[in-house]
């Protein structure tokens, strides 16, 4: 039976640095090139037959088909990698005891079997069942996809889940869990590699922003006239707003824009600069008129897309990839900045001002763009502002991309536990003889580990 990895097993597992509790192995983050070592605790009262450790990578998602009569949930389960290592099998089935060759732990109650596995570069398990599409991979080799699960109950739902699964078959008959053949589960957290973007907090040196054409904003209003008087009578007040919207009233056209870094890193500062241009202007008014900002608020959206093989049964003959797959995605919105300025005469907005002057826009803890097997996840950001000309408000939308946010991890290159944390948890136990070095043990090799 498959149970959550829990020092009460009759085996479990152990992940360097070692924690009294493994609840928390799976707060510790793992990137591409890592490698995860430990050892397998295993009690040599419960006389095991062969002990198996497999270390494996999965996509797994659901999509929702409708009829007439029911809606059905269509899971897919999409393998990665998968690694496996044979730790123990006993030469003679009849000693029950062979594990005991292997030596005693520190504590003299369990056997303590090392292993060390890493994690791969790049996806290396096919997937047949889809064909390419632009948003999504369909070949073995692209980066291996973060950590990730959502789960609404609606739209689309997927994970990526990567964990170490230990299987252990035994002989004894005293207890029907120990007879049975015991599945205990540990799950690790990836993040995939991608470095922080090479531009400054000022957003200098970043070669690509979003490229986003705003629309122009008019401010059309008698108030533009340098020689308004805001104290004049009532009557020429009356006779200025029935003019207001006249061919000849005075007016002034800008172009407000944010520019932002195509690129951003989860739980980093984003650098935002607006501009500002005068398009046109009558001709009245020898200079542009001063534009100050009442309101600026930054959305960061994610859209989780999937990607389901349909049934035959929803299937329409002759109408290509759209009814081959059923398409799925969940949106959601955050706002990471908002700030507002009612009092006085707000900010002057001036081009080339930094948002960063007043207040850090910072992206909050999110999982980093990513596409794989039939998943994919993106985000868009938006940027709204509030402005107000010669007493006249208009809205706009200053910037309006996608934005790929990555984790600021360096890819590891020959150097384990990139990830790994600086102090070190209790003693370890002691471990024994080394396994042979990763590189020499048979990888992807599927072992059959039925009752023998």
């Amino acid at each position: 039976m498959d149970r959550i990895n829990s020092q009460v097993l009759p085996a479990f597992i152990t992940i360097l640095p070692f924690r009294e509790s493994t609840i928390f192995y799976h707060k510790r983050k793992y990137t591409a090139g890592d490698a995860i070592r430990g050892l397998v605790r295993v009690d040599p009262q419960c006389r095991p037959r062969r002990i198996f450790l497999n270390f494996k990578g999965r996509t797994t998602y659901t999509s929702f088909h409708s009829s007439s009569s029911s809606t059905d949930t269509i899971p897919e389960t999409c393998m990665l990698f998968e690694h496996t290592l044979a730790l123990f099998q006993s030469a003679n089935p009849e000693r029950s005891y062979d594990i005991l060759g292997l030596g005693m732990g520190p504590d003299g109650k369990r056997v303590d079997i090392p292993f060390e596995f890493k994690f791969p570069q790049t996806v290396e398990l096919p997937a047949s069942k889809f064909t390419w599409a632009q948003a999504y991979e369909c070949r073995p080799g692209h980066p291996l996809p973060p950590s990730h699960e959502l789960r609404k109950g609606y739209g689309a739902e997927a994970k990526n889940e990567y964990f170490l699964e230990l299987i252990m078959h035994t002989t004894s008959k005293s207890d029907k869990v120990h007879h049975a053949d015991l599945k205990a589960k540990q799950k690790l957290y990836f993040i995939s590699p991608s470095p922080s973007p090479s531009y400054g907090l000022d957003g200098t040196g970043a070669e690509d922003f979003i490229r986003y054409t705003p629309r122009d904003t008019q401010f059309k209003t008698y108030r533009l006239d340098p020689d308004y008087d805001p104290h004049k009578s009532i009557l020429k007040r009356w006779k200025d707003h029935r003019e207001k919207h006249a061919p000849h009233q005075l007016h002034a056209t800008f172009s407000i824009k944010a520019n932002i870094p195509r690129s951003a890193v989860s739980k980093g500062l984003l650098p935002i600069t607006l501009h500002l241009r005068n398009v046109s202007r009558s001709p009245e008014l020898r200079d542009p008129p001063t534009v100050h900002l009442r309101c600026i608020s930054v959305m960061l959206s994610s859209k989780l897309c999937t990607r389901t093989p349909r049934p035959r049964w929803d299937r329409s003959p002759n109408a290509g990839d759209q009814t081959e797959y059923k398409y799925d995605s969940q949106a959601n919105h955050r706002n990471i900045f908002e700030r507002a300025f009612d009092t006085g005469d707000g900010v002057v907005l001036y081009d080339g001002l930094k948002v960063q002057e007043l207040g850090n826009v910072r992206v909050p803890e999110l999982t980093p763009t990513f596409k794989t097997y039939g998943v994919n996840l993106n985000y868009t950001i938006f940027v709204r502002v509030l402005v107000e000309c010669a007493g006249e408000k208009r809205g706009a939308i200053a910037c309006h991309g996608e934005v790929e946010i990555g984790s600021g991890v360096a890819p590891v290159e020959d150097v384990d536990g990139a990830l790994e944390e600086l102090e070190r948890g209790d003693t370890a136990p002691a471990e024994g003889d080394l396994p042979p070095p990763y590189e020499e043990r048979e990888r992807d090799v599927r072992i059959e580990v039925g009752e023998g």
